[in-house]
């Protein structure tokens, strides 16, 4: 706790509660029936647990390996930031694997809504990074990338799953027309 300043604790609070806040809405815009729950079916479903499993294990590789290189890591990166990336690899491979694998879009999702939310938040997460990067130098401070590269990684994790999305779109639309 005495690396963070209270109003930094109060500022992600905040944050985090208008994330919700607005979370809900988003989740509602994206359903064909405006409910907040996604419709799977069978196979949806087992694609899905096999994807949170490859997630899972890709992140206890991370921590493993965290355990081990750790110091070295934190040289280079906050605790935060390590923490932090070790969630994201297990979330891209978890999402990777359902979008590859046609589990991720539920039945009642519209997936162009979904895709077009992905993309707003990538452009709000790499704006946010921006601002750190270039207006309020924060980024980096002594030499280690600081709390505020999570927006940075949060940017680059929706991009890597929206490339995913349209490739597999490509994919999916170049084996349809040949």
């Amino acid at each position: 706790m005495e690396n963070y300043e209270l109003g930094y604790l109060i500022g992600a609070t905040v944050g985090l509660l208008i994330g919700l806040a607005v979370a809900v809405p988003l989740l509602k815009f994206m359903k064909k029936d405006g409910k907040l729950k996604c419709k799977y079916d069978e196979r949806q479903e087992i694609v899905r647990g096999r994807a949170f499993k490859y997630g899972f294990f890709t992140y206890l590789v991370y921590l493993f390996l965290d355990m081990i290189y750790g110091d070295y890591l934190e040289r280079v990166m906050e605790r935060g930031v390590v923490s932090f990336a070790g969630l994201i690899l297990g979330v891209v491979v978890y999402a990777g694997y359902a979008i590859w694998n046609d589990g991720y879009f539920s039945l009642n999702e519209y997936p162009v809504r979904v895709v077009l939310t992905f993309a707003v938040l990538s452009l709000t997460y790499f704006a946010v990074a921006g601002i750190h990067i270039f207006a309020l130098k924060d980024m980096v401070k002594h030499g280690v990338l600081s709390i505020h590269a999570i927006t940075l990684l949060c940017g680059i994790m929706m991009l890597i799953i929206l490339l995913l999305v349209l490739v597999k779109c490509a994919c999916k639309k170049g084996l349809e027309e040949g």
